[in-house]
């Protein structure tokens, strides 16, 4: 039944029609005592807001790279104060019946837990939040790099980046900061003229005057944008609209998102976020820690996708 056992093909398959007939089922539990794994891999969660983001994309690539090994999930959804217990986060595993376990959790992360994790070498692996190791994201500074780095390719001299989600950066997913480094590292080395508008999340009114007053500049017209967001993408098509400005014509536009999104009739070009390979890369690494909790996994960055919309202004445009 195994596999394992010396017998002709006859009657290895007279075997198995038998339990078939039978209704005959492995036993999981005397499985996972014999060889002292559960065959099961836990997905710990934030029960904090934004603070875990689990998106269709990440779910299959899990799904999917757990299916092709036999494997199985646990989702748990823990408190700040449950995972800072130092009696127990050692016995998570055990209780949740897992060999290892992907955290979601994505920053603000008490270093309690990360002491607790560390100090008893539980076999985890950090999704979407950079640490000294055994961790995977997606490569938030590069894409930055390349938003910016296409913009100036076409010919732009002003380059505007906004980000209307975060406000202190400091405070939030690296994702605000990398964004924004990446894009300002290419415009000052290309000695272009770069201009960053962040703003506190939520002060809509701010949002639409800031951006009424930039496409108000009839002369500032025919310059590159990059967009933290869908959010910010949203804001910038209706002020532009609202002035008469049409992206792709007027102006060119890049975000960061999902792939094939539109937006008022508009296809944005878009860095698209690789968040199905993060996640079937994230079960990879966690089966290499599960069978060597002591080592310490480089962190992986992973690069993102490009989906070419109709929101830039075509080659070759030299901006005044």
């Amino acid at each position: 039944l195994n596999g394992n056992g010396r017998v002709c093909e006859e009657t290895k398959q007279r075997i198995l029609q038998a339990a078939q007939e039978m209704g005959y089922l492995a036993n999981s539990s005397a499985r996972a005592m014999k060889s002292g794994r559960f065959g099961s891999v836990a997905l710990l969660l934030s029960t904090v807001a934004n603070r875990s983001r689990v998106s269709d994309e990440l779910w299959n690539g899990i799904h999917d790279e757990l299916a092709l090994h036999d494997l199985h999930l646990t989702m748990a959804k823990l408190d700040d104060e449950e995972l800072c217990d130092g009696a127990k986060v050692p016995k998570l595993l055990r209780e949740w019946m897992a060999d290892g376990m992907l955290i979601d959790y994505t920053h603000a992360i008490p270093p309690r837990l990360l002491e607790l994790i560390h100090g008893h070498h539980l076999p985890a692996i950090w999704i979407n939040s950079q640490q000294e190791g055994d961790c995977i994201f997606p490569n938030d500074l590069d894409a930055g790099r390349r938003a910016a780095r296409h913009l100036v390719e076409i010919g732009h001299q002003r380059i505007v980046y906004f980000d209307f989600s975060h406000g202190d950066r400091h405070l939030h997913h690296y994702s605000a900061r990398d964004r924004r480094t990446g894009v300002l590292e290419v415009l000052r080395a290309a000695r272009r003229r770069d201009e960053v508008i962040e703003l506190t999340p939520g002060d809509y009114d701010l949002h639409r005057a800031t951006l009424r007053q930039l496409f108000g500049a009839k002369n500032a017209g025919k310059w590159g944008a990059s967009a933290y967001g869908k959010h910010e993408v949203q804001m910038i098509l209706a002020a532009a609209g609202e002035a008469g400005w049409s992206v792709g014509r007027d102006f060119s536009l890049i975000s960061f998102g999902s792939s094939g999104e539109i937006y008022s009739g508009y296809r944005i070009s878009t860095l698209v976020v690789p968040e199905r390979e993060v996640g079937r890369c994230a079960v990879g690494m966690l089966r290499e820690k599960i069978e060597n909790p002591q080592q310490s996994l480089p962190p992986v960055a992973v690069p993102f996708g490009w989906c070419a919309g109709d929101s830039c202004i075509p080659g070759g445009f030299q901006a005044v």
